[in-house]
Parts: C-alpha cells; sequence; structure tokens
C-alpha cells in the first residue's frame, strides 16, 4: 500500500488521505448547504411565530380567527411559488451548475426576507401594506423553490458515499436551527419589550437580521467550486438540455414515490414550525414566551440527535427510517396533541418532544433520497419539483387548514387526525413502492 508523510499523524495511505480530503471538502459543503437553509427557514420561523402579531400589524380585524386564519393564507400562498422556482432553478442547476443557483437563491431569499422588516403597516399605508407583505413572501418563496434541493444535492454530491445521510442530516439541522433562532429571538423580544413596543418597531429586527446572515452565506458559497458530480455531467457532455421534460418523462415513478413520503415530513414539519406554538397559546392558554421556550428546548434537542439519525440511515438503509417515522406519527399525533392542551410549562415540553422524534427517524432519509432517487442530469430538477409540490400542497397549508379543521369541526385534536391520515399513506407507500438506495453509486443511477 502507498504511504505518504503526514505532518499531524505520521506515515498515512494515500486511500486515508484522500478520504480526510474528502471529507474536509464535504464539510465545506455542508457549511454552504445549511446557512442558506437557514436563512429559509429562519424566516419562516419568525413569520409563523409571529403569526398572531402579524395578523394584527397586517390584518386588523375584530375576528382574531379570522385575522390569523389570513396570515395563515399568506404563508400558504406563497408556497404556491416554490414549485415554480423549482422548476426554474432546477432547470439552471442542471444546466448550468449548483454553486451559480445556490448563489442566487441565498441572495434573493435575504432580500426579500429583509424587505419585509422595512414595511409599513396597515395603519401606515392601508390595504396597500399586506399587498406588499404579500409580493415579500412571494419572492422568497419564488426563490426556496430551487434552495433546498440545490442544497441537498450539493452535499450529497460532495459527501463520501457511506456517509450520505450523515451529511445530509446536517442540512436538516439547518432547518430546525432556523427554526430554533426566530423561535428564541421571537421568545427573546417578547420577554424584553411591552406589547406596545413590539407591536410599534420590534417585530421588524428579526426579518432585518436576514440581510447580514445572507451576505455570510452568499460570500461562503461563491467560494466553492461546483459539485464533481456535475462535472462529470459537464465533460461526458450529457447535460440534459431540457431537464425539466427529461424528468418528467423518465422519473416520474420516482418523483411519485419520493412525494409520497415526503408529505409526512411536510405536515409534520408545518404543524410543528408554525403550528402548534399557536395552538400552545391560542388553544392550551400557554404564555407566548412559555410556548417559543418550549419549542425551543425542543428543537436544540432535535439539532443535537439529528445527525445520529443520519449515521442510523446510513447503517440500517432509508426505507426502515422512514417506516419507522411514518408509523410513529400515526401513533403518538393524537396523543402529542392531548398533552399539548394541558396547562404547565413541562407538559408542554413534553408534548414538543414527542413530536420531535418522528422528525428524527424521516428527515434525513427524505433529505438525502432527495439526490439519491434521481440520475445527476435531472438530479435537481426531479428532487425540486417533487420536494416543493409535497411542502406546498400539504406542508404549507397545514396551518391553515388545521387551523379551519379546528373551527368548522369545533374538535381541537382535528390536526392530529390529518397527521394520521397523512402518516398512514405514507406507510402504505413506501412499503409496497420505496426501493432502497442507501450506499448506492450515484452515478450508476440511471434515467428510468
Amino acid at each position: 500500500m502507498n504511504r505518504v508523510v503526514s505532518p499531524d499523524v505520521g506515515f498515512v495511505s494515500v486511500a486515508e488521505r484522500d478520504t480526510a480530503a474528502t471529507n474536509k471538502i464535504a464539510r465545506k459543503a455542508v457549511r454552504a448547504a445549511m446557512i442558506g437553509n437557514f436563512v429559509e427557514w429562519f424566516d419562516y420561523g419568525i413569520f409563523g411565530y409571529m403569526a398572531p402579531l402579524i395578523a394584527t400589524i397586517f390584518f386588523p380585524s375584530e375576528d382574531r380567527s379570522a385575522a390569523l386564519m389570513m396570515t395563515y393564507a399568506v404563508l400558504a400562498l406563497t408556497l404556491f411559488f416554490r414549485p415554480i422556482g423549482g422548476i426554474y432553478f432546477g432547470r439552471m442547476a442542471d444546466k448550468l451548475g449548483r454553486k451559480k443557483v445556490l448563489a442566487m437563491t441565498i441572495l434573493i431569499m435575504a432580500a426579500a426576507t429583509g424587505a419585509i422588516g422595512l414595511l409599513p403597516t396597515h395603519a401606515q399605508l392601508g390595504t396597500l401594506a399586506p399587498a406588499l407583505l404579500i409580493l415579500c413572501r412571494l419572492v422568497q418563496g419564488f426563490a426556496a423553490g430551487g434552495e433546498y434541493a440545490g442544497a441537498v444535492t450539493f452535499v450529497v454530491e460532495y459527501g463520501p458515499s457511506k456517509k450520505r445521510a450523515f451529511y445530509a442530516s446536517f442540512v436538516g439541522v439547518s432547518v430546525f436551527m432556523g427554526l430554533l433562532a426566530g423561535s428564541s429571538l421571537v421568545g427573546l423580544l417578547s420577554h424584553s419589550m411591552s406589547s406596545e413596543t413590539l407591536t410599534s418597531w420590534g417585530w421588524r429586527i428579526p426579518f432585518l437580521l436576514s440581510i447580514p446572515i445572507g451576505a455570510i452565506g452568499l460570500y461562503i458559497r461563491i467560494k466553492l467550486e461546483d459539485t464533481p458530480e456535475f462535472k462529470k455531467v459537464l465533460q461526458s457532455g450529457n447535460v440534459d438540455s431540457a431537464p425539466l421534460r427529461g424528468a418528467l418523462s423518465t422519473q416520474w415513478r420516482n418523483m411519485c414515490v419520493f412525494f409520497s413520503f415526503a408529505i409526512c415530513n411536510a405536515v409534520a414539519s408545518y404543524l410543528f414550525g408554525s403550528y402548534l406554538t399557536t395552538y400552545l397559546i391560542e388553544v392550551a392558554n400557554h404564555t407566548k414566551p412559555d410556548a417559543l421556550f418550549s419549542n425551543s428546548i425542543a428543537l436544540v434537542v432535535l439539532c443535537c440527535l439529528l445527525p445520529l439519525g443520519g449515521k442510523l440511515a446510513d447503517r440500517y438503509g432509508r426505507k426502515p427510517m422512514i417506516l419507522t417515522a411514518s408509523t410513529l406519527a400515526a401513533v403518538i399525533a393524537i396523543p402529542t396533541f392531548i398533552i399539548a392542551g394541558m396547562s404547565g410549562f413541562n407538559v408542554a415540553v413534553i408534548a414538543q418532544l414527542m413530536f420531535m422524534m418522528i422528525f428524527f427517524f424521516i428527515t434525513p432519509s427524505v433529505t438525502v433520497s432527495m439526490a439519491e432517487m434521481f440520475p445527476a442530469s435531472v438530479r435537481v430538477t426531479a428532487g425540486a419539483i417533487s420536494y416543493n409540490l409535497a411542502f406546498t400542497v400539504f406542508g404549507g397549508t397545514t396551518p391553515f387548514v388545521s387551523t379551519a379543521l379546528v373551527g368548522w369541526t369545533g374538535d381541537k385534536l382535528a390536526p392530529a387526525y390529518y397527521l394520521v391520515a397523512v402518516a398512514i399513506f405514507t406507510t402504505i407507500s413506501v412499503a409496497l413502492f420505496y426501493r432502497e438506495r442507501g450506499g448506492a453509486n450515484l452515478e450508476i443511477i440511471k434515467q428510468a
């Protein structure tokens, strides 16, 4: 075996040196991917956690429930631009490269989120204020449509085959870190500011912070080269001139399968990331600081444990992890909401930690599967379309649907029933149609 001298560890094999170099580059790719997703979900988190306040500022109404539903409707409406952005940026990433798209998406997302912090309120500008809010959210949603699939592809194509789920799990960590930062910041502002100050100008602070965070992310991303996988596609001349047509004609089966289990992750994510906190405040009568702080505790625990979920997915496969998660979601959804409806801070923490178990099992496998299920020539396009459709049709509408279901049925557990139904569908679909790809060589994934 060929060996070289390392100043740090003495003699090492060439294979060991190459592995170390690969891991180092993969870690850089992870950092570049994480910061963009952090910006996306930080924006979603602060918008969701501040939903009652945003409803008051931009949609004043004597009917508090109606104002809150309008705020969630804005959140859902902007999600419908995600598939459009996914198609646009997915095609660009498959034709021009992953790096260029990731630089564009973080720039647009940060600018749109920061712009919300500069908007006049309904009291200052009338109905034009919510219209401008919707415009900013539409732009943010359009850019976000290409962000997650592009970031996941970037990490997976750089990562070692036996550690792909582990590295991909950090993209998931960045999602929950964004929610954590949003939850913590909103909680801090709610605790340190009076209601009048927060309503007057304090609500702007979290949105404006996206601008410097986005600038840092842009700098990190432009310093990296494009992925070796995409470079091979370029060198071989296999760049698909029409990746959208290629994805729909050759990958529609895999796209449907991915969609079928991504919806479970989507509904659970939006229930936890937005609705559950509002549920604790509006339904269970917890104080806002208690609801947000309990949410932050659960997110810290999840961020620490999610890489372990990635390691388990690398060891045991993606399919067992997804099936465990969907079965668990069907079993614990109703008990979680029952517990969340009880009084006491400790109860709020327990309910949200129970919810975290779903993400521990499903998030790393869903994330890595987005890239593993599709060939490099249409990977971002196919992944972005199926992922964004799942998170638009099912995820983004979840807070609105949950609020509406509670209003229509009078049953506070209605959102849990919704998650149970989705989880059962995912379990059946994955059991019947999902083909394990853990550790497979990405280069041999065919156009079929």
